[in-house]
């Protein structure tokens, strides 16, 4: 199979139409079983039909043939993270910012995942490790969520505020922020 099959299966992936796009992978894997890309879009494929194991087991076995791919790492660490292992996901987070120190996105994820496991000084030093490599990411809301953990409420509202000066259709950014301004019974 050639590169413009794989774009194919990402393609119908990207629009949803997973069973098609499992089906190219598959056939891609049966005339090239190695074919790691393959093989990892069948596992983002599994994990958007509800499989976690399945995906978790099809990607951890593309790392296994790539270890060097960061992308792998990040979204094994992503279903890791929805299947409830934090733990495993902050491993699999870790991982890819070491082949890949340079991706705010990872640096965010893992801070994120640092976040939901109550690790919350681990959190700030990899969503500040993101901020420093994208001044402009998303990470902002992140610390804003910290922050209001933490009961640091005026930079809670300064990071959210931040946040949504970067995108200003950050809805759920608005939502937290409106949420302690009322707690406050602040309008601004």
């Amino acid at each position: 199979m050639d590169r413009c099959t794989i774009d194919q299966a990402e393609a119908l992936y990207q629009s949803n139409q997973f069973q098609q796009a499992e089906k190219i992978c598959r056939q891609i894997l049966i005339e090239d079983s190695k074919n790691v890309f393959a093989m990892h879009l069948l596992g983002l494929i599994a994990f958007k039909l509800g499989r976690l194991q399945h995906a978790i087991d099809i990607i951890q076995r593309s790392i296994l043939l790539a270890p060097n791919q960061p992308t792998f790492y990040q979204n094994l660490g992503n279903i890791l993270q929805s299947s409830g292992d934090l733990e495993e996901s902050i491993v699999a987070f870790q991982k890819a910012a070491t082949i890949e120190p340079n991706s705010a996105e990872i640096h965010n994820d893992l801070g994120n995942a640092f976040r939901l496991q109550g690790q919350l000084d681990n959190a700030v030093i990899s969503i500040q490790n993101s901020i420093s490599v994208q001044p402009n990411c998303p990470a902002f809301y992140n610390l804003g969520l910290i922050m209001q953990e933490w009961e640091k409420i005026d930079e809670a509202i300064a990071y959210y505020k931040q946040a949504i000066s970067i995108n200003p259709n950050f809805v759920q950014a608005y939502i937290n922020l409106g949420n302690i301004c009322q707690k406050l019974d602040r309008l601004d």
